[in-house]
């Protein structure tokens, strides 16, 4: 697309040299004919190319060509077809997205502006060829061109766009899995460990030994109560449908067998008791 453009600007330029300026042959091999056809074939050349800088590089050489065209020949139309074919490559190769393609694109007009004001400010130039109308007549018909002549070739470059964002998105994907699963497997060997680590831990939890102490089977009853439940007497004889009074004599038993002040100390030396 940005290679028809370009030998469109060229053909266009020749015709102006021919029909406007008497068609001497020697016009035909200035710098102002010769810039765009070279660089246009230049395009055709290395328009597959894929890296982001060359592109910047390929763009911005097309923009710069322009700007010299419009300083040193604003007599011809060429200059403004070399910006419109550099912002044409900058858009083509997404180099300009958001606000930048507003900047960009408000920056070529305005380029395109100031060289017919300062050709019109100097009176030295004819400047009937350049004049807005002429400048949009051309622009659409360099489009035209373009559209018509590489109607397949930018089919084809927009399903690339399209085959390329997919594959670019699916690669982010696969990156995206890839480091969730490695985190994963950290998190899981993590876990791990620590499962070991408390498999370990719990295996050092014995139970007090009970029956050594001399507690009887109703005392042990009254001891898995109160480490189950953490609750009074009262609570405890109504767990156990015992008298109140029996139970503070059996609690009396246990702080005694056990060698314990309070009722916390029981639990806590008992707690592994049951599980």
């Amino acid at each position: 697309m940005a290679a028809g453009v370009g030998f469109a600007a060229s053909l266009m330029n020749i015709l102006n040299i021919l029909f406007l300026k008497g068609g001497a042959p020697p016009d035909l091999l200035v710098p102002t004919v010769l810039h765009p056809a070279g660089a246009a074939v230049a395009l055709l050349l290395i328009q597959r190319i894929n890296l982001r800088a060359a592109q910047a590089a390929q763009a911005i050489l097309v923009l710069l060509i322009g700007l010299i065209a419009m300083e040193e020949y604003p007599e011809a139309i060429y200059g403004h077809a070399f910006l419109l074919l550099g912002w044409i490559m900058l858009v083509q190769y997404r180099l300009l997205e958001g606000k930048r393609l507003l900047v960009a694109t408000g920056a070529l007009l305005a380029a395109a502006l100031a060289a017919i004001s300062i050709g019109i400010a100097r009176g030295v130039f004819n400047l009937t060829w350049v004049s807005a109308f002429n400048i949009i007549m051309f622009d659409v018909f360099v489009m035209s061109v373009g559209a018509v002549l590489y109607r397949d070739t930018l089919r084809s470059y927009l399903d690339k766009i399209r085959f390329t964002d997919t594959l670019r998105r699916q690669r982010s994907l696969d990156r995206k899995v890839r480091e969730i699963e490695a985190e994963r497997e950290r998190y899981l060997k993590r876990v791990a460990e620590l499962e070991q680590q408390l498999t370990a831990v719990r295996t050092e939890m014995k139970p007090f030994p009970l029956q050594e102490r001399g507690i009887t089977p109703a005392e042990s009853e009254v001891i898995r109560v109160l480490v189950e439940r953490q609750c009074s007497d009262a609570d405890i004889a109504s767990v156990l449908g015992k008298s109140l009074a029996t139970v503070r004599v059996q609690m009396r038993s246990i702080f005694e067998k056990l060698g314990v002040e309070s009722r916390v100390q029981v639990i806590e030396l008992c707690r592994y008791n049951w599980d």
